[in-house]
């Protein structure tokens, strides 16, 4: 049933009993027909109007009452965890997150996204040498001496 909006819902409900109010024999299948038309989507089965109309006739309401706890639990990404590996990280920043994944008993994937959430980086900032000004004159010299060789010798 989640895949249907409010405004849906009341609609299947509204008709289901307009049918029904009609004498109708078939009140199921009239809604699912209209609901295609005024839609243009794909209607619910008889089993899923069924459902939502008990549900209106017992709670006199189509919203979901278990809102609250519905949906999954986040057990791992918690406030306690995201201090738990920020205090790790500073204490041991070059670990890899496999291993603090490992020793923290969470899987790989959460672990990295409570990397993410903290604003940490998942890889390894790499460190190259600085050119110097002096650098511009040595490659220069380089090419001058060598190039001639690499003209002469295809193999060099």
């Amino acid at each position: 049933m989640g895949q249907f909006s409010m405004p849906e819902r009341t609609w299947i409900v509204e008709h289901y009993f307009r049918a029904l109010g009609k004498e109708n024999r078939q009140p199921l299948k009239d809604v699912m027909s209209g609901f295609t038309n005024h839609f243009n989507k794909k209607s619910p089965t008889k089993r899923n109007i069924r459902k939502m109309v008990e549900k209106y006739r017992e709670h006199g309401t189509l919203a979901n009452l278990n809102s609250p706890n519905s949906g999954r639990r986040h057990t791992v990404r918690i406030n306690e965890n995201r201090g738990k590996v920020m205090d790790r990280i500073i204490r041991s920043p070059k670990k890899s997150i496999r291993r603090l994944a490992r020793e923290m008993n969470v899987s790989f994937s959460s672990m990295r996204r409570l990397v993410q959430d903290i604003g940490a980086h998942s890889y390894k900032i790499q460190i190259f040498q600085q050119l110097t000004p002096d650098d511009y004159q040595k490659r220069m010299t380089f090419f001058s001496v060598h190039w001639p060789s690499f003209t002469m010798n295809q193999t060099f």
